[in-house]
């Protein structure tokens, strides 16, 4: 039950990190307020749900997860106080549907009939190379996201030729490529016995996406 509710938190706070640190930069880029908490939604992001969505994947430490979820929720439940609602649309409402079958699906594997005879608990040997897999696919995730980031900002501003939409074209070929094969091996569980593949990976795609989204991420801090 409390991976169930762990796996909740943590996928709502996933689906609607994207969407409201979006609308909170385009806040900041329009000369508003809105700088400040596409910041704390991001380090929220990946300072707490993302290693709590992994952490549920990985089906360790459940407990931790729930913590870590728990702790960041009131943060996106201010989030469309700060941003005068203007995230609350139809991918709000769609990753509220999205954590609802994740729940479902939680729900409807515990009730399945009970093992005879119950799996020895992973111990942390067993679970970190799928944990730094996971957890370096989320951030190249994050990363992609970033790569949004100049066309987010010409929009808003009405500027530009056209050419800020380039870094999220080569960002998202660049995900489709590397990083959803990383995720599907890491939430599948696979390569168990190739745990220095795994870090490869890992390193791969965080090079990879760091590459294109870190520096947009900075030039946007700095106000460039």
């Amino acid at each position: 039950m409390l991976r169930s509710i762990a796996a909740a938190i943590a996928a709502i706070e996933a689906t609607v990190w994207a969407p409201f640190a979006g609308a909170a930069a385009a806040e900041a880029f329009a000369g508003r307020s809105g700088g400040v908490t596409a910041l704390v939604l991001t380090v929220a992001f990946a300072g707490l749900t993302l290693p709590a969505l992994v952490l549920v994947i990985c089906n360790w430490r459940n407990d931790r997860a729930a913590i870590l979820a728990g702790i960041a929720l009131p943060i996106y439940a201010y989030a469309p106080f700060a941003l005068g609602a203007k995230a609350t649309g139809p991918i709000f409402w769609l990753a509220i549907l999205l954590a609802a079958l994740v729940l479902g699906c939680a729900k409807l594997w515990n009730s399945g009939p009970p093992k005879q005879e119950s799996a020895p608990a992973p111990t942390w040997d067993d679970v970190m190379p799928r944990f730094v897999l996971l957890l370096a696919a989320g951030f190249a995730t994050m990363f992609w996201f970033f790569a949004f980031i100049p066309a987010i900002k010409h929009t808003v501003r009405r500027t530009g030729d056209g050419f800020e939409i380039i870094p999220a074209f080569y960002g998202t070929i660049m995900f489709l490529i590397f990083v959803v094969p990383v995720i599907v091996v890491g939430v599948r569980g696979a390569a168990k016995k190739s745990p220095e593949l795994q870090f490869a990976l890992a390193a791969m795609v965080l090079l990879l996406m760091g590459m294109v989204g870190v520096p947009l991420f900075l030039a946007a801090l700095s106000g460039k």
